[in-house]
């Protein structure tokens, strides 16, 4: 019997623009963003279920 390891989900708030958004997303929703970023930051924006530079 394998063990799979569940995937984890944070929820995450995103204000854009007044508009509030809750989503749940993986923990490194932008993961491969964040490791090829040159230094730049990226976290996941719920209200345009994109990634966003910080």
């Amino acid at each position: 019997m394998k063990n799979l390891k569940k995937l984890q989900r944070n929820e995450l708030k995103s204000v854009t623009g007044g508009e509030i958004c809750f989503c749940l997303v993986s923990p490194d929703a932008c993961f491969e963003l964040n490791i090829n970023n040159e230094g730049k930051h990226y976290s996941f924006d719920c209200c345009t279920m994109t990634c966003k530079q910080d």
